[in-house]
């Protein structure tokens, strides 16, 4: 036994429980670092006990605080006190260096030499010593806050592991569940909380989360939290490895690694209890809606560029036509596309024809704008279901999220992306009206999808769909018509779906050059921009209305009132249109009439999508849509070439072809809703995943 400074002595274990070495130094007190207590206790010594082995990676550090409150009382109550460990070399030593260090202020390399001047065998293990090296660092005291204190956690959970796992043993060394603390008593609880994405339930602390040193520059593992195990992880634990899951939902968060696991910048973190944060999500919302921004941009001024360009409506029309002949030959060959290629390229190039096809509408000559168009036919075919494939890749496959959330995501991009349509007419009319030139918000574009081409190839990790057996377009064909056969539900939404988007494409054609016409001041051209972005608002104010009427009404319900709102709006456009006279009064009732109609088709793209989730078999639900497209397709293409004349009366007949084809559109929306009513929906021709898909956004 040695004595460091008057009160405080460093010994071993067999002078602990030795009653006149006690007596002859006047021991009062006695600190026990070791795995076991003393064997012997008298009645005149104060005992503490801290369990300790002498490890390098056990953590001693955390019993700092109660080891110096014990010393410290002792001496200030001029009492004697014995530190001791096994033979009085590693820990014991450490717990009297520690409190040297805060007494007088000096670093770990300090303290050792006073102690050693003393007891000159006095060597702490290297794991040790780098406790006491943050000790100092953190001024002396235990800063639990601190990622290098967090770290040291870990040694003791990897001794754990080896030695097997118990529920006694690693009680005490979880987190607390802050999902215990009292709402009333908020000021008592943590400060940051993170919770489930789902139910919200508070899981863990920012004094949880586990930082490390990054072993690559680049930020490959902001998507993972790894983090000290929770009182609530308590009962799921104990194995190897497995799954964290939420303790109120049951929703996976995560998973766990006793012998550790690599994190992305290549970091080596044992044991691994590991987080998946969301922030993938951001990533791929931020690309798709760069990319939707920039097909909004240039949607109001389409139809007006070429007329800019003195081309008559008969080109115009035909150049339409061609978009939409290309889309639907494309449209039928996407899926087999996303299967031959990598998603995340298949994205990028619907950026580059996107960029291209702005880019040569900056030329007047017909045949480079014949190209655009094309360009545009394609890049129409990839502007969502690519980019929703890759998300849903990595949300299911990668992250293992819950298929629950994907509906999420997908209405987070949808209302977003309305949103970001309104403000795009604003912005392409306010360009068009300072630069003075109708070509600019096509040309705005290309940087605009530059940028979402850098995002989504730097960003997106690659990803590929796995390759079918006997994935052929005929097979497909031949599957679907037995379904459209076999399932009359199928085939009258089949129908519904044709002759409402029908009038749809049409719709995009004419609304243009119908308020041309009936523009009250032939000196001024209508500001396309802004009555885009009122039909976007439009359309938004529809999606929130079926966030509502969802929870009283059917789904055939719904989709008949989507129907008959857009048939109100058409109808009524048909009346205030008529070829005439043409005044202000006109003009502002017609844009109202064609917001009622664009309401109609912000609750109608929700609609359909519910309608075909629960009716259309997940496994051939892409070819039945691609396969329903094109008589749509068809009927625009051959109203856009035949119906439509050089006077007003040929754009006024599109609008009463729209009306026809609503109204017959709603009688079959009825007749779906009567079938519904009468029969069950069944599942005997192909396996449903009836929440594997997102609702695919409206086009």
């Amino acid at each position: 036994m040695h004595c460091i400074e008057p009160g405080l002595y460093i010994g071993t274990v067999n002078e602990a429980i030795n009653m006149r070495t006690l007596q002859d130094y006047f021991i009062s007190r006695v600190l026990t670092v070791d795995m076991f207590p003393p064997e012997m206790h008298y009645q005149s010594v104060t005992y503490l006990f801290v369990m300790a082995k002498d490890l390098s990676e056990w953590n001693l550090m955390a019993d700092f605080d109660r080891c110096l409150e014990f010393i410290e009382s002792a001496i200030q109550s001029k009492e004697n006190i014995l530190v001791h460990c096994q033979e009085g070399i590693s820990r014991s030593a450490t717990v009297v260096a520690a409190y040297l260090m805060k007494k007088y202020s000096i670093d770990e390399n300090e303290a050792l030499r006073r102690i050693q001047a003393v007891r000159s065998i006095v060597r702490p293990n290297i794991g040790f010593m780098k406790q006491l090296n943050l000790f100092f660092k953190f001024g002396w005291q235990v800063d639990r806050s601190r990622s290098e204190y967090k770290l040291l956690t870990l040694g003791k959970w990897r001794k754990l592991h080896a030695d097997g796992l118990t529920k006694s043993s690693i009680s005490e060394m979880l987190s607390p569940d802050p999902g215990e603390f009292s709402p009333t008593n908020s000021t008592d609880g943590p400060k940051t909380l993170y919770t489930c994405r789902k139910c919200r339930r508070c899981l863990y602390t920012q004094q949880s989360l586990l930082e490390h040193d990054k072993k690559k520059p680049d930020d490959n593992c902001a998507d993972i939290d790894f983090i000290l195990p929770v009182k609530w992880m308590e009962e799921n634990i104990l194995q190897y490895q497995g799954k964290i899951n939420c303790p109120k939902c049951e929703s996976k968060l995560g998973s766990f690694v006793w012998s550790g696991s690599r994190c992305g910048c290549s970091a080596w973190i044992s044991p691994a209890f590991m987080i998946h944060r969301c922030k993938f999500q951001r990533i791929y919302a931020f690309g798709h809606l760069i990319v939707l921004f920039a097909d909004s941009l240039q949607a109001p001024f389409v139809y007006y560029l070429f007329e800019t360009y003195g081309y008559n409506e008969s080109d115009i029309a035909l150049l339409y036509a061609v978009g939409l002949f290309t889309n639907l030959i494309y449209g039928l060959f996407i899926n087999y596309i996303l299967q031959k290629f990598e998603r995340r390229v298949v994205c990028c190039v619907c950026c580059v024809l996107t960029s291209g096809s702005c880019f040569l509408k900056a030329s007047s000559n017909y045949y480079v704008l014949m190209w655009s168009r094309i360009f545009d036919g394609i890049a129409a075919t990839m502007l969502l279901a690519p980019f929703q494939e890759w998300y849903l890749h990595e949300h299911l496959n990668r992250y293992d999220f819950p298929k629950e959330w994907v509906a999420i995501t997908f209405r987070y991009v949808f209302v977003r992306s309305i949103i970001l349509s309104i403000i795009a007419g604003y912005v392409a009319q306010f360009t068009e009206k300072v630069f003075e030139t109708t070509v600019f918000p096509f040309l705005l574009c290309v940087p605009i999808l530059s940028v979402a081409l850098i995002w989504i190839f730097c960003k997106w990790t690659p990803n590929r769909q796995e390759m079918r057996s006997g994935s052929h377009l005929w097979n497909d064909l031949t599957r679907a018509k037995r379904i459209l056969l076999r399932r009359p539900n199928a085939f009258i939404v089949c129908i519904i779906q044709s002759l409402y988007e029908g009038s749809f494409y049409l719709f995009i054609f004419m609304w243009t050059p119908i308020f041309i016409q009936l523009n009250p001041d032939p000196n001024y051209s209508p500001s396309f921009g802004n009555i885009y972005a009122c039909f976007m608002a439009s359309t938004l104010l529809g999606t929130i209305l079926y966030r509502r009427l969802s929870i009283h009404l059917s789904i055939s319900n719904l989709l008949s009132i989507a129907t008959a709102c857009s048939l109100a709006g058409m109808g009524f456009s048909v009346l205030v249109g008529y070829p005439g006279e043409t005044s202000g009064f006109k003009y502002k009732i017609l844009l109202l009439t064609l917001c009622l109609y664009q309401t109609g088709v912000g609750l109608y793209f929700p609609v359909m999508q519910r309608q075909q989730k629960d009716v259309l078999p997940a496994e051939a639900r892409p070819v039945l849509l691609a396969l329903f497209r094109v008589p749509l397709n068809i009927i625009a293409i051959g109203a856009l070439l035949f119906l439509h004349s050089h006077d007003y009366y040929g754009n006024w007949l599109l609008l009463v072809l729209c009306t026809v084809l609503l109204a017959i559109c709603l009688l079959t929306t009825f007749l779906l809703t009567s079938l519904s009513k009468h029969s069950d929906v069944d599942y005997f021709v192909l396996q449903l995943k009836s929440d594997d898909e997102p609702p695919l956004l409206s086009e």
